[in-house]
């Protein structure tokens, strides 16, 4: 229902700002069509209620829609952006994410 509107926070992850795993999602027809031209080393700036960070994109790839350790808040601070995959495909939803890993600068 979030991502009607925009990207969403997976609330499992860290909090936007804060340290840890942060997991956001978005279409990858609308707000997160971006992804597809990021290439590692790219600056992202993520703006939230604490202030504005930036990260360094650090790679992407491909993950199984069921990678249930994208939720976990432990782990090295870091960034992950998350929408379907294919980028180019009719079909809504499917088994493929993509994923964009980036790491705090």
């Amino acid at each position: 229902r979030t991502l009607a509107f925009g990207p969403g926070w997976a609330g499992q992850s860290a909090q936007p700002g804060g340290s840890g795993r942060i997991l956001l999602a978005g279409h990858r027809d609308t707000h997160f069509r971006f992804l597809s031209e990021l290439r590692r080393g790219d600056t992202i700036l993520m703006q939230s209620q604490g202030g504005s960070v930036r990260y360094r994109v650090d790679a992407t790839e491909i993950v199984s829609e069921e990678a249930g350790w994208l939720m976990q808040r432990h782990g090295r601070d870091e960034l992950l952006l998350l929408t379907c995959y294919p980028f180019d495909t009719p079909i809504p939803g499917g088994e493929e994410r993509y994923l964009v890993r980036a790491v705090p600068l």
